[in-house]
């Protein structure tokens, strides 16, 4: 039977790799991104949303992460950054009193990035190194099915938004996935999607009785195959 900590490790994992599961089994054949100042707008309809987000796994799964982050809402830039910082610069107060979504973003930085890199890299350049390093694995992709998906507001004639719900060959339970309707284009909602796998992980670490950031430390620490357990308190400076 897997440990408390092995479940908890798995539902942080799902933060990582949900935002990179569509419909599937597909040929993984990168899809170009949408160019709204050349090309009509995509449709507000079900059929659009869904390709422009299987346009986003497929190009992340063959590490196309460049073409892949044009299909992404840039409110996920906008956290990224915000984590960079937090990552050079946050002390232990400061850390402790983040969200749970915010204190694993960052002490995933502290863990995997480089602090030469992390200084200077831009937030969309961080998330394109994430997937062109792996750090999203192209296995979960492809167990991926798309059960369903909703527009949103219900019954309006101009969508905003859509929600996509994609499972994974019954190995875990449904994940519903935010899409947004924003200047012509479908584009994945990572900066929500987060905020709601982190609340998972969250609930399910308080049930196990984890001390989350405890249980962060040794399981991150693990993964990136470093030696000894990370300081995650400790800001990684800006020289």
């Amino acid at each position: 039977m897997p440990s408390p900590a092995f479940l908890v490790l798995a539902t942080l994992a799902a933060l990582i790799l949900l935002p990179a599961c569509g419909e599937s089994p597909a040929p993984q054949t990168p899809t170009p991104a949408p160019d709204t100042e050349t090309t009509p707008a995509q449709p507000r309809t079900e059929l659009a949303a869904v390709e422009a987000f299987n346009a986003y796994r497929l190009n992340a799964s063959v590490g196309n992460g460049q073409t892949a982050l044009d299909h992404v809402h840039p409110s996920y830039f906008d956290a990224v950054q915000r984590h960079i910082d937090l990552a050079l610069d946050a002390e232990r107060d400061e850390v402790s009193a983040l969200s749970f979504a915010d204190r694993y973003a960052v002490f995933a930085m502290r863990v995997r990035g480089e602090p030469a890199v992390l200084r200077t890299i831009t937030p969309r350049d961080f998330a394109k190194l994430a997937i062109d390093e792996g750090w999203i694995e192209t296995a979960i992709m492809a167990a991926a099915m798309v059960e369903s998906v909703s527009l949103l507001p219900e019954g309006s004639s101009q969508p905003t938004g859509a929600e996509i719900t994609v499972s994974l060959g019954g190995r875990t339970n449904p994940s519903t996935l935010p899409m947004l309707y924003e200047d012509g284009a479908w584009l994945v909602d990572l900066a929500t999607l987060m905020q709601r796998g982190a609340a998972s992980a969250e609930k399910m670490a308080e049930v196990l009785g984890e001390d989350a950031d405890e249980f962060m430390a040794v399981a991150l620490s693990a993964r990136a195959g470093k030696a000894e357990i990370v300081d995650l308190y400790a800001p990684i400076g800006r020289e």
